[in-house]
């Protein structure tokens, strides 16, 4: 795997990650105004 290669993956995943972060704080908000 080329340099480029695992830099172009590394952005991919922090990108996936950040995305899963904001659906799990969306859902979160959800839950918390429904229980309130």
């Amino acid at each position: 795997m080329s340099e480029e290669n695992k830099e172009n993956g590394f952005n991919h995943v922090k990108t996936f990650t950040k995305i899963i972060f904001i659906f799990s704080v969306l859902v979160f908000n959800d839950n918390e105004s429904e229980v309130a």
